[in-house]
């Protein structure tokens, strides 16, 4: 995941971009905020979903030093080279 960010193959779905506006990322700032975010997750920080019906990936929970509060984060890789694809990253809704 964090290869295919840094090779700049990654896109971001609708809804998660709305969610990091309301953060306050502005546009020019939403490569850089996405890799920090990237950098700062640990497979400690993975968390199962939550409902089977969630459209499928991988979802982090972690305190985050970029954003200054407990964060979720989801993507899933799609492709024969793969792309990854954010589906959400914004503040956690619940806590861990």
């Amino acid at each position: 995941m964090r290869v295919a960010v840094a090779a700049g193959r990654y896109q971001i779905r609708p809804r998660a971009l709305d969610r990091l506006l309301e953060l306050g990322v502005t546009h020019q700032e939403l490569p850089g905020a996405v890799e920090e975010a990237l950098a700062e997750i640990t497979l400690g920080n993975y968390k199962e979903p939550d409902r089977p019906f969630d459209p499928p990936g991988h979802g982090f929970v972690w305190q985050s030093k970029r954003f200054g509060r407990l964060m979720y984060l989801k993507f899933r890789l799609e492709g024969r080279k793969p792309v990854c694809w954010l589906y959400s990253l914004h503040e956690a809704d619940y806590q861990e």
